[in-house]
């Protein structure tokens, strides 16, 4: 009796409604409650501003969600060439570092002066000194051992090297590798990681400031070779939930906001501590039998150290920041270069160094790369090949059929000129996010493949990619549609379709959802883009115009006018250090809405459902085919064309009546 009452309770939309409004109102007590205990109250005024806006907003999508049925959240279809974009959009020479090839490289766990430095220089010894981290901020040298051939990394990741050769030619760099501890080995194993885990590695790559559009325009190759090789699953509502990449990273590495977690910002003084106390990811996996691996390459706006305090003790066991900080000095060609390597390459080389020295081994690891593209969103173009040469080697060695391999950034551009078009700020919302399962995951898991490439045209979040690798940890037996009432949402199990921000807790001027705005069939612009649909079919059937009558407009049905929500347009920038409190000073006006027409059409009377761009500037329509839908059935009413030309089945009505049978 008690489940029957809780299943009518839970799938009422209404009483759902009042759940979920409850649990806002709770969540929003407690914010508040917490921050003003805590002295907080520079915090304060804006945890009252969420627990507001959470509500109105919640109550504005709960209505549309009543008004409509299907997916709440529609995110714009943004043209990836569109004028507006390509105007700041230029192709940028590839840049080249040092001629002369490094004389010592590094192989897993081992440093090797090459056979091309001795054919060059002749007999050649090198000094290795092992660089040690003292603390976020400071490096010291540990100790040095000279060698005619190799060095073996064992106190340290890094090393700072330096080479003479018998003819008075000397060469200097810093290095990176991945030390062999027997510590870190006896701790790990596939034997030490729980009975119901996926059984998946963790690698995943990040850069900085990367749209869904522009990875697509800037890194071509390697977009084709990930989607149409790896089949990566493209999150393509994948939202932002704050400003800047701490906003990004906590959700994902926590499943928090920043203000839920204790205070670490370092301008709190004696109030703020370590980020130690984070509830990072990475610890349940080092806990359930993982080797653990973390690395960014700007140490100066680190993501954990620009504004918070930092870590006190090294956070994983591989840590990058100690090479970056030793480094520091000795970067040229505007930090593009160390030696002879360009500094993606030394990322690339290092995250693909712990793949291989643990390859049999369970590993996590996280490396996100800024350099190229935090300030610029040409540059980055100019490692297309690179990249894309990396993901095919690292797929050719085999290293990928063990691994979840997520690519990613942490949100669009925010400081170049091309977000000050109406579109680029929508980017910025919407980053790129990709997965890329080892083939077998399909098979062996057919319900929550299905489920995640599903939730590629959902509304995601950070919050759901923490709740994601948490399931790889412990993978779910059965699969059930995500509740409306959890901020994070596993991606092996459905989104609901009545997901909006509000739901997510994303705040609006940083949803990109587009608002609804139900339209009377009658309107100019209506009949204007349903008539504009009717020609467009014609013509996708002209090339069989002898055998498919011609289609006119019969009724329009219903419509829908989708649009950016206003404190989108209004947003400007963030006005307070931390990111947290928006400036929505500004008046931008959206130039482009879309349309959805539900229409039927004469003769046949088909009724198709048309998804459509309409420029306000223009007043013209884009439409494409992948965005019709029809949705009564056809019948044989296409039996003309049912074997020659399948694509049309659901738009041609054939001239001749059907064979009477």
């Amino acid at each position: 009796m008690g489940r029957m009452m809780m299943f009518r309770f839970v799938n009422n939309p209404r009483r759902l409604f009042y759940i979920i409004l409850l649990t806002c109102c709770l969540y929003g007590v407690i914010l508040v409650l917490r921050t003003a205990l805590d002295g907080n109250f520079e915090d304060l005024e804006r945890s009252l501003q969420l627990f507001f806006d959470f509500s109105t907003f919640l109550l504005y999508h709960c209505d549309q969600l009543f008004r409509h049925v299907g997916q709440v959240c529609r995110h714009p279809v943004l043209p990836v060439y569109a004028p507006e974009m390509m105007k700041f959009i230029k192709k940028v020479d590839k840049f080249h570092c040092s001629s002369e090839k490094n004389w010592v490289e590094v192989n897993g766990s081992t440093a090797v002066i090459t056979d091309q430095a001795k054919a060059l220089n002749g007999e050649i010894e090198c000094s290795f000194t092992d660089i040690n981290r003292n603390n976020e901020y400071t490096t010291s040298d540990g100790l040095t051992t000279s060698t005619h051939t190799q060095y073996n990394l064992e106190a340290s990741d890094f090393v700072k090297v330096y080479c003479k050769s018998d003819n008075g030619n000397y060469w200097n760099s810093n290095l990176a590798g991945i030390r062999h501890s027997e510590e870190i080995v006896d701790r790990i194993g596939w034997d030490q990681v729980p009975a119901d885990a996926l059984g998946l590695s963790v690698v995943m790559w990040g850069m900085d400031s990367i749209s869904r559009n522009n990875f697509i325009r800037k890194l071509p190759r390697t977009y084709k070779f990930l989607t149409e090789v790896l089949g990566a699953l493209v999150l393509e509502g994948y939202n932002i939930v704050g400003d800047g990449t701490p906003q990004a990273l906590i959700p994902i590495l926590t499943g928090s906001t920043e203000l839920e977690l204790p205070e670490t910002r370092k301008r709190k003084g004696s109030k703020a501590t370590y980020v130690d106390i984070y509830p990072f990811i990475w610890n349940d996996f080092r806990a359930n039998g993982y080797v653990t691996g973390y690395v960014e390459d700007q140490p100066s706006i680190g993501t954990f150290t620009y504004r918070l305090k930092g870590f006190n003790k090294a956070p994983v066991d591989h840590y990058g920041r100690s090479f970056y900080l030793a480094a520091e000095s000795q970067w040229h060609n505007d930090k593009r270069c160390l030696g002879s390597l360009e500094c993606h390459k030394i990322m690339l080389q290092y995250t693909e160094n712990l793949m291989s020295v643990y390859r049999d081994k369970p590993h996590f690891m996280l490396s996100f790369f800024a350099q190229l593209s935090h300030d610029d969103v040409n540059i980055v173009g100019t490692i297309d090949d690179d990249l894309h040469e990396w993901f095919v080697g690292v797929h050719e060695r085999g290293f990928l059929n063990d691994t979840l391999l997520i690519v990613f950034s942490d949100h669009g551009p925010r400081f170049a000129d091309i977000r000050q078009t109406i579109q680029g700020k929508q980017e910025e919302r919407l980053p790129f996010f990709s997965f890329v399962f080892p083939p077998w995951f399909k098979q062996k898991h057919p319900e929550a493949y299905q489920n995640f490439l599903t939730n590629t045209k959902r509304l995601t979040t950070p919050f759901d990619i923490h709740a994601t690798l948490k399931h790889v940890i412990n993978f779910p037996t059965k699969f059930r549609e995500n509740s409306l009432s959890n901020r994070s949402m596993s991606l092996f199990n459905k989104i609901p379709l009545a997901r909006s921000c509000a739901h997510a807790q994303i705040e609006a001027h940083w949803c990109a959802c587009l608002d609804w705005d139900i339209l009377n069939p009658g309107d100019s612009i209506v009949q204007d883009g349903a008539k504009e649909f009717v020609k467009f079919l014609n013509n996708y059937t002209q090339p069989e115009r002898k055998m498919c009558a011609e289609l006119s407009l019969n009724e329009v049905i219903w419509s829908a006018r989708l649009r950016p929500n206003q404190k989108l347009l209004a947003f400007h920038h963030s006005s307070d250090p931390d990111g947290f409190k928006p400036d929505l000073s500004g008046s931008q006006r959206a130039t482009i809405e879309m349309l959805q027409i539900k229409l039927r059409t004469s003769p046949g009377n088909g009724l198709y459902e048309v998804s459509m761009s309409h420029n306000l500037l223009t007043g013209t329509y884009n439409i494409r085919i992948q965005d019709v839908s029809r949705i009564n059935k056809y019948g044989n009413a296409a039996h003309c064309i049912m074997d020659s030309n399948q694509d049309l089945r659901k738009y041609c009505f054939c001239k001749e009546l059907p064979p009477v049978s």
